[in-house]
């Protein structure tokens, strides 16, 4: 759990501090903002693409040194990224931080899961998410107040300490765990891997295309299309030695649905703190600091509540559980939809305090139903899918919004509009996020419900 816990930590709090770090990267390598947003696009773009390698060859080679391997690799490149002396370095060492991380998200969830009997799993999950949002809400303020006393580069100390921690207690447990897995078959599926990293490729590149190249964005994500196609038909043609089961869908509703519940809540939802960071700035007109202040009650009380759910998960339906945090959770949408117009900031507070109950009673409950759901030897794989389902919801999620702006408002600054249509633009966009959500809850409840505690 230590191990665990402080990887998933590691990788929130990086990603959630350095989002504030941009401005200041931006001033001191004095370059362009289509630049500064490949701070983030390389480590997203490499991260989506390696998960279900990632996921693979733990199942392959034993998911402790396949995660050990992706700690280090997001440890060092920590350490890189404090003297990177130039923007193209800092964005190659986010890149190759990415794969590291990806070797880390698809595997932590698969760790837990064959660590902990399914009696326990939920309570496990439940503060594996914790960590996760401990990160999320600890970046913002212990990042904006590094910056704000020294520099951009102290954001990275945290995770540099966070990393060394989880490698230490890594090492010290690696000889007591047993292999993962001893069963994969000796054939390398070649074609599924290139087709793997290829499909998120090109997916990311046609959501992260600079603006005035929305015809190749279009294409790209065409391309992608057909990549995936390929993809599926390759794998289903290819039994006994192929990247991915496809049959894990096919076989098990419960699997399916709560990988699609997963990525429907992550793409109804994840814009939401982008949207409210906004609304507070400019509408508002709070200070960053002041409206990182606010936003971290979101993941605080998720971080609080997470293992609690998922200890009640460990006896009660998953289902049953999962489909009510998404139902609180698109309530709290349409909160704010109502809230966003009104300029009310006690409203938004109170909208924060019920999406983080939301988030906690969904998160914990549904992966612990997808681990549930897929037998040991595919605890990596089924940790990957969820994982890309989370970065899948996230990229069309904060595409939405792009889209929202864009035709909103072409090349605007935001700066320069009037403080109530900003409002009523965001209440817009929460009302289409809020909508997404209902057909997510849909398919949580549509899903059976499973072995009670199997694995």
């Amino acid at each position: 759990m230590l191990s665990v816990m402080s990887g998933v930590f590691l990788t929130a709090f990086l990603g959630s501090s350095l989002n504030i770090a941009i401005p200041e990267i931006e001033r001191e390598f004095s370059v362009s903002a289509s630049v500064i947003g490949w701070v983030a696009t390389a480590y997203l773009l490499t991260n989506a693409a390696f998960l279900l390698v990632s996921g693979w060859l733990g199942d392959r080679f034993g998911r402790m040194p396949v995660y050990l391997a992706g700690l280090t690799i997001t440890t060092v490149t920590t350490g890189l990224a404090i003297i990177a002396p130039t923007i193209e370095i800092l964005i190659a060492i986010r890149a190759i931080q990415g794969i590291g991380s990806s070797l880390v998200f698809a595997n932590s969830v698969a760790i837990i899961s064959d660590a902990f009997p399914p009696d326990r799993r939920g309570r496990a999950l439940g503060l594996t998410v914790a960590a996760t949002y401990l990160g999320l809400s600890l970046g913002p303020v212990a990042g904006g107040a590094l910056i704000h006393a020294l520099n951009w580069r102290t954001v990275f100390i945290v995770p540099l300490i966070s990393g060394v921690v989880s490698l230490t207690a890594s090492w010290l447990i690696l000889r007591q765990t047993r292999p993962a897995t001893g069963n994969m078959p000796g054939r390398i599926d070649y074609a599924g891997m290139f087709l793997s990293i290829l499909v998120p490729l090109l997916f990311v590149s046609g959501v992260s295309i600079p603006g005035s190249s929305e015809t190749a964005g279009i294409a790209l994500i065409f391309a992608g299309t057909a990549a995936l196609a390929v993809f599926i038909r390759v794998e289903q043609r290819r039994p006994g030695w192929r990247l991915l089961d496809i049959s894990l869908f096919r076989e098990s509703r419960l699997f399916s649905f709560s990988c699609l519940a997963a990525l429907l809540n992550y793409s109804a939802t994840f814009a939401s703190g982008f949207l409210l960071s906004v609304w507070l700035q400019y509408t508002r007109g709070l200070a960053p600091h002041e409206a990182g202040l606010i936003l971290v009650l979101q993941p605080a009380i998720q971080a609080l509540l997470s293992p609690v759910f998922g200890h009640i998960s460990d006896r009660m339906d998953k289902r049953i559980l999962a489909s009510a945090g998404m139902a609180i959770t698109a309530c709290a949408i349409f909160w704010f939809a109502w809230a966003a117009t009104g300029q009310d900031l006690p409203a938004i507070m109170a909208g924060l305090i019920l999406s983080g109950t939301g988030f906690a009673l969904f998160s914990s409950p549904n992966s612990n139903a997808i681990m549930s759901a897929v037998l040991p030897r595919h605890y990596g794989t089924a940790s990957a899918i969820l994982a890309l389902a989370r970065t899948a919801g996230q990229l069309f999620s904060m595409g939405l919004v792009t889209a929202g702006f864009t035709l909103g408002f072409g090349t605007v600054r935001l700066a320069k509009l009037e403080p109530a249509a900003l409002a009523s633009s965001i209440s817009l966009l929460f009302l289409i996020m809020g909508f997404l959500t209902l057909p997510g809850i849909l398919f949580s409840l549509l899903r059976n419900r499973g072995p009670r505690n199997s694995a």
